[in-house]
């Protein structure tokens, strides 16, 4: 098992641009994730009855 300082060391750290993009591609992930299921959950809710007007 390397430590950090060698992976450092060895150019094993992915370049900040690299790192930023797959936070960037998690965050929309799990944004889209959380509308779907708000979505199903309100056409659940209709579906039943529970309207708001």
């Amino acid at each position: 098992m390397q430590g950090r300082e060698t992976r450092e060391r060895n150019g094993a750290t992915a370049p900040l641009r690299k790192r930023l993009g797959w936070l960037v591609l998690i965050w929309v992930a799990s944004v889209l994730t959380l509308g779907g299921v708000a979505w199903l959950m309100r056409l659940f809710m209709n579906a039943i009855g529970l309207q708001t007007n």
